[in-house]
């Protein structure tokens, strides 16, 4: 069985900090997995309409390359993702080839939790003015982003993390090609560019397995029940807890990142990334002692 995992990274920024900060726990998982590391620094479609969106959206064509024959299995990843190389085993080992294996979004811990959290957070970002998108179930999720309620089953098809995605050339090339050619970006950074529409159309496809969540523990998830948002009176304290030293502050993120890596298999810092120089990690990328 041939496999290979894909990441993308364009501009300086995401280079050098896939560079820095992931490739180490990358290299190390693969060679323990038998697995091909493929870090792709050039867009897979550079037409006008692929410019005026997310690169995101490139994701969905790395079935479609010269090489995805060569192939029986291809796992994307995002490229803001460091890998516990010594726990995580194989992901290709949870999904046949037949299946598209991602994780289940708006369930961890559990679903309540995770809705709580996500109205702690949301009461945060209103009183900072971030724009944002307030869904609290899968119905909204899509709704708010333009596939319709009807075609959502009323809001019961789940929402898929696609920072880790699974998927195979022989089986899944003409999905991922539709969805890529058939939606548009509406909206900006709080629309999720391509994951409303690529989650929707793997929900509904009938190949989806879901894989264990460990294999895409979004931080900013995690951290909301580590690091609260506000104090007992309501008033907002956005990341600052204490009302401690910096420096005290920064080893305290700094012990919480390596603990939430220590019980991952793939920890993505979406939306967080500048907190992955906080996690400090030794040449092979496992969690420095």
């Amino acid at each position: 069985m041939s496999k290979c995992l894909v990441t993308l990274t364009l501009g300086e920024t995401y280079k050098e900090r896939f560079e820095k900060f992931s490739r180490a726990s990358w290299v190390s998982y693969c060679q323990r997995h038998s697995i091909q590391l493929i870090v792709l620094d050039k867009p897979l479609d550079e037409s006008p309409r692929a410019q005026k969106r997310s690169p995101a959206w490139q994701k969905l064509l790395i079935l479609s390359q010269d090489w995805s024959d060569s192939f029986d299995q291809i796992a994307w990843v995002d490229s803001d993702i460091i890998i516990n190389s010594q726990l995580a085993p194989d992901l290709f080992s949870f999904v046949s080839p037949e299946e598209i294996g991602a994780v289940e979004a708006f369930v961890f811990p559990t679903a309540n939790m995770f809705v709580a959290g996500l109205l702690e957070r949301y009461e945060a970002w209103e009183g900072q003015g971030r724009n944002f998108m307030r869904n609290t179930t899968a119905h909204q999720y899509y709704s708010n982003r333009k596939i319709s309620s009807e075609e959502s089953g009323n809001g019961c098809l789940p929402v898929v993390q696609t920072g880790v995605v699974v998927s195979s050339p022989k089986h899944h090339r003409s999905l991922f090609e539709s969805i890529y050619y058939s939606y548009e970006e509406h909206f900006g950074p709080e629309g999720n560019y391509e994951m409303p529409a690529m989650s929707f159309e793997i929900s509904r496809s009938g190949y989806w397995k879901p894989l264990p969540q460990e294999f895409n523990i979004v931080v900013q998830d995690f951290l909301q029940f580590l690091i609260p948002t506000k104090n007992e009176g309501g008033k907002d304290r956005r990341i600052i807890l204490f009302s401690i030293s910096k420096l005290f502050h920064k080893i305290l993120i700094s012990s919480y990142l390596q603990r939430i890596l220590q019980m991952s298999f793939f920890l993505h810092f979406a939306g967080s990334a500048y907190l992955m120089r906080k996690l400090r990690l030794n040449q092979r990328g496992k969690t420095a002692k």
